[in-house]
C-alpha cells in the first residue's frame, strides 16, 4: 500500500512509522511530507493508495486540508490522525470527505492497519459505482442497490462514532401530470433537475440515490441537531431558484420527509428509508389537508 503521510512533528512521524511497520496484514511503502504544499505537489506527480494526514501542519487549514487534498485527487481516500479529540471537529472532517478519524495516543498498530485497509476497500467500493449495477442511468445518482451498499457504510460510521445519521425520502411532485401534459421526455428532464438539486445540496461522502420512478433517498451523517432543517432548507432554496428562471411551464417541487438513525439502533437501510417514507407521506397529507 503506497501511503503519503502529512505530519510535521518528527516524534509523531516516527511513532506512526513504527505502528505501520508493526501493523498486521499491511505492507506499506511510505512517503513523508511536512507541509500541505508539499503533499499537494507529491499528489500531482505520483499515485498513492491513501493519504494519512495530521490537520496541524504549519500551512494546514484544519478540515479544509482535506478539501485541498481532494481537489488535487477527488477520489483519494484520506485518513486523519490528529491530537484533536473533539467529536464536532471529527464530524466536520468526516463530512469533508475523510474516510476515518484517529486520535493520536489511542491508536495501536492493529487499529491503524485496519483503518487504512478499510479506507482503501471503501475507496474500491466507490470505484464500483461506475458500474451500471450501482447507478441510475437517467440521473447518474445511486440506484436502490447503490443506496443499500453504500448506505450501510454511513450507518456503520454512525455506530462507530456514536452520532446520528439523517435519512431523507423525497418524491418529485406531480410527475405523472408532467408526463401526461408535457411528454415523458419533459418528465425525465424534471427528474434530472431534481437529482441535480439534491447532488448540489449534499456533499460527496453522502449517499444520494434515485430509488424508484419519482423517489429519491439520501443518507448522511449529522454533526448537530439542526443540520436536517438546514439541509432541507437549502433544497427548497435551490428549487425556488430554478423555478424563478421561467424556463418551464410547471414548478419543480419535492415532497420530503426524514428520519434519524440513532447510533447502535441496528436498523437496516431499508427500514430507515421506509420510516422516512412514512414521514414524507404524513407530512404531505398534512399539507394537503391544510390547503383543503
Amino acid at each position: 500500500m503506497k501511503i503519503l503521510i502529512l505530519e510535521d512533528d518528527p516524534d509523531d512521524l516516527r511513532r506512526i512509522e513504527r505502528l505501520l511497520a508493526e501493523a498486521p496484514k499491511l505492507q506499506a511503502d511510505v512517503t513523508e511530507v511536512s507541509t500541505l504544499k508539499h503533499a499537494m505537489r507529491r499528489l500531482e506527480d505520483e499515485d498513492f493508495d491513501v493519504v494519512l494526514v495530521d490537520l496541524a501542519p504549519p500551512d494546514s487549514k484544519g478540515e479544509g486540508t482535506i478539501d485541498a487534498l481532494r481537489h488535487i485527487c477527488p477520489r483519494m481516500p484520506v485518513v486523519v490522525i490528529t491530537s484533536c479529540n473533539d467529536d464536532e471537529f471529527a464530524s466536520r472532517a468526516m463530512r469533508s470527505g475523510a474516510r476515518d478519524y484517529l486520535v493520536k495516543g489511542t491508536v495501536d498498530a492493529a487499529m491503524l492497519g485496519a483503518s487504512l485497509r478499510y479506507a482503501l476497500r471503501r475507496h474500491e467500493l466507490f470505484d464500483e459505482v461506475r458500474r451500471p449495477s450501482f447507478v441510475d442511468s437517467l440521473t447518474g445518482l445511486f440506484n436502490r442497490r447503490g443506496v443499500n451498499t453504500f448506505g450501510k457504510q454511513i450507518l456503520r460510521l454512525a455506530d462507530r462514532y456514536n452520532q446520528p445519521a439523517l435519512v431523507v425520502f423525497s418524491d418529485l411532485d406531480h410527475l405523472r401530470t408532467i408526463n401526461d401534459d408535457e411528454g415523458r421526455w419533459v418528465g425525465d428532464l424534471a427528474l434530472v433537475e431534481a437529482a441535480d438539486v439534491l447532488r448540489e445540496t449534499f456533499q460527496s461522502p453522502d449517499v444520494v440515490a434515485r430509488i424508484g420512478g419519482d423517489e429519491f433517498a439520501i443518507i448522511t451523517l449529522l454533526d448537530r441537531d439542526d443540520v436536517a432543517e438546514e439541509l432541507l432548507g437549502r433544497v427548497e432554496a435551490r428549487l425556488s431558484a430554478r423555478n424563478d428562471d421561467g424556463f418551464r411551464s410547471f414548478d419543480l417541487s419535492l415532497n420530503t420527509g426524514w428520519a434519524i438513525y440513532e447510533a447502535g439502533s441496528k436498523e437496516t437501510v431499508d427500514e430507515i428509508i421506509a420510516r422516512a417514507d412514512r414521514a414524507m407521506r404524513s407530512r404531505r397529507d398534512g399539507l394537503e389537508g391544510a390547503r383543503a
